[in-house]
């Protein structure tokens, strides 16, 4: 006997793949009503949507969701947020290479990390990326170890986001930098102090520079292989102390960058700290620093207490660059205020460059729109190169001052005042109390105002406080950006009119009659275009057409963007002669022509001809003819109807500036 079941499958035939079993209200829901179809898939997209929202982003809240910041570290994953509650929380955390933000609920001051001397606070050395983030916390008390060697934040073959913390009280250095580009922005790092003799310690003991870093705010050996450079923007770094009483070897207290590829070092504040040897900034080794507008003021070099006073040349920030991979790379130092730094100690024969001393490899050094000046019997700028041949480093538009006593230049650079801009003047600061949020910024009279040079590298568009930059002050005929890191408020330049450009590649398409060609059209905005530009041809020939593929484009992207364009031709069956777009001359039509020829074609036919041989009237047929013929060829007149080159107008049209630009496509046709 034959079930029901049977003869089903026997008429679906053996060959039929066989249907997935499923439950009995599965398969009324999928077979007996269309209700029942869009329940069962609908409950099945609802599944799916559930199943992605837990793969989802999170947020994990501390101590809410974690009892600790460590345990939410190790239970997020790529992407999430780790946002800790305002509180003290006694621990050393580490990233673990994950890609994720540990942040803050408030600002920095309400979320406290205490490292209590128990090695770094922070650790970031598991190839941690920029997708990495520390922020709005207060990261103190870290205790360096020779491994991991660092206080606050210890960052190894890794480049973070370090972002809007409070790094403070933290021993040997605020942040160690090794072989890493993090980006470092808008934090204080401060009152950082000496624990041990060694220190935040290069990594190659025995090199030129590998002496440690005993009490300074930031510290990097060595730069990242991955192409990415480091960059410190926005940061506070004051009061930090390297004062080693009896131990070899200097240590400077505010950065200190060694073999650290080409850093940027942008907008920061410098102030307040204090060593035995280069108190604000040194930057030697294998390195090509980016240095624009930063205030260095009142860093103190104090040698009364050090193994060897004297023994040293002091300064404010050195640059010693030995040169390797980066030997040829430029040295940019711009609109960078440098005064008021200052030296206590033994006198000595050394004390020269008390704001910058320069050394080794110089010649890649360009020194533009800065301000350095400062009191005291000591120069302000000290050359001392130790290798040979070397050119000496460019000084353009500089106001350096000494106040008191001592010279402007000092070794091997000759004083330029008086040449690219250079000047020696008082730059007359409009106030010199530190006390306030921007001390150091110009009087109207100053010197330094509308005196810079444009062209300088690297120009920021606004300064350290945030006015745009290149305001004419002075109501000259020319605005000029001011030396230092402040503009003196007046007219700004006024940005250039928003636009794009035009062009056609290939300029010039050959095209078979009744078949088309294809260029490219390419619109790029220029000086922050918004909108959509619109395209379109001039006027065409009867026989050409021509269209874009997209007819509109939209440049808010800021992005160049590309449309085709394709130039179409077809054929005509002429009803006589036409006459070409391109003609010069005089314009004859089709009837004229061939009345003419039909005129001149009867006078010679009817001619008698006994006056002469009727062979000689034939050829003298054909040679008018052809006179005739190449005559209104030059005019442009053929007979197939088409010239043999056209010059076509392609215009495209803003949208919202109202800007049309033009260009010519060259056509040329053939039969």
């Amino acid at each position: 006997m034959i079930t029901h079941a049977a003869h089903r499958e026997d008429l679906r035939g053996s060959n039929q793949p066989k249907a997935v079993a499923i439950g009995p209200l599965h398969r009324w829901l999928l077979n007996n009503s269309f209700a029942g179809r869009f329940i069962y898939w609908f409950s099945f997209s609802l599944l799916l949507l559930l199943a992605t929202d837990l793969n989802a982003q999170k947020i994990i809240h501390v101590p809410g969701d974690a009892p600790s910041i460590q345990q939410a570290i190790d239970g997020a994953s790529n992407g999430d947020s780790v946002v800790i509650a305002p509180g003290t929380y006694q621990e050393n955390i580490d990233f673990r290479g994950k890609a994720i933000t540990v942040k803050g609920a408030s600002t920095a001051g309400a979320t406290i990390i205490n490292g209590s001397a128990h090695g770094p606070v922070v650790a970031f050395s598991s190839g941690e990326t920029r997708n990495s983030v520390l922020s709005n916390l207060t990261i103190q008390n870290g205790s360096p170890y020779l491994v991991p060697d660092a206080g606050g934040i210890y960052i190894n073959g890794s480049s973070p986001t370090i972002q809007n913390n409070l790094i403070q009280n933290n021993f040997d250095c605020g942040i160690g930098i090794y072989n890493g580009a993090p980006l470092v922005q808008g934090n204080t790092i401060q009152n950082t102090s000496q624990q041990t003799q060694n220190g935040c310690a290069t990594p190659t003991p025995g090199a030129a520079y590998a002496y440690p870093a005993r009490g300074t705010g930031i510290f990097m050996a060595g730069y990242s292989r991955d192409g990415q450079q480091a960059q410190f923007i926005g940061n506070l770094i004051q009061g930090n102390k390297t004062l080693p009483p009896a131990i070899q070897g200097p240590s400077p207290a505010g950065m200190y960058l060694a073999d650290a590829g080409a850093p940027l070092i942008k907008n920061n504040v410098i102030a307040r700290n204090q060593a035995d040897e280069e108190s604000a900034l040194e930057i030697v080794g294998d390195v090509a620093p980016i240095v624009i507008q930063n205030l260095i003021y009142g860093n103190v070099v104090d040698e009364s207490n050090v193994w060897a006073p004297g023994a040293f040349f002091i300064s404010a920030v050195t640059i010693a660059l030995t040169g390797a991979a980066f030997r040829n790379y430029p040295t940019v130092i711009a609109n960078n205020t440098i005064v008021d730094n200052t030296y206590v100690g033994i006198p000595s024969i050394n004390q020269q460059g008390s704001q910058l001393y320069v050394n080794q490899f110089y010649d890649h050094v360009q020194f533009t729109n800065n301000i350095i000046t400062a009191p005291g019997s000591a120069s302000l700028i000290n050359c001392q190169p130790s290798v040979t041949p070397v050119n000496l480093p460019s000084f353009d538009h500089n106001d350096v001052f000494p106040q008191i006593g001592g010279a402007a230049y000092y070794g091997t650079c000759p004083d330029p005042t008086g040449s690219n801009g250079n000047i020696s003047l008082d730059p007359l600061f409009a106030s010199t109390n530190t006390n306030t949020q921007y001390p150091y910024q110009l009087q109207l009279q100053s010197p330094a105002v509308d005196a810079g040079n444009n062209d300088a590298p690297d120009l920021s568009a606004e300064d350290l406080s945030g006015k745009p930059r290149i305001q004419n002050a002075k109501g000259l005929s020319l605005s000029i950006i001011d030396m230092g890191v402040y503009e003196y408020p007046g007219v700004p330049i006024p940005p250039p009119p928003a636009d794009f450009t035009l062009k056609i590649n290939p300029s010039s398409v050959r095209v078979v009659t009744g078949q088309q060609g294809t260029v490219s059209v390419t619109l790029t905005p220029t000086s922050s275009f918004q909108g959509s530009v619109a395209l379109s041809c001039g006027t065409l020939p009867a026989t050409v057409s021509c269209s874009f593929q997209p007819q509109q484009l939209d440049l808010s992207s800021g992005v160049a963007q590309t449309a085709q364009l394709s130039i179409g031709t077809h054929k005509v069956v002429p009803s006589g002669l036409i006459t070409g777009s391109h003609t010069k001359g005089r314009r004859l039509t089709a009837v004229t022509f061939l009345s003419l020829l039909a005129c001149l074609l009867s006078i010679l036919l009817f001619v008698p001809a006994r006056r002469a041989n009727r062979r000689l009237y034939q050829l003298l047929i054909i040679f008018v003819t052809a006179i005739i013929l190449s005559g209104l060829s030059a005019c442009g007149i053929t007979f197939n109807g088409f010239p043999e080159s056209y010059s076509i107008a392609v215009y495209g049209k803003g949208s919202t500036e109202q800007i049309t630009h033009q260009t010519n496509l060259g056509l040329n046709l053939l039969p």
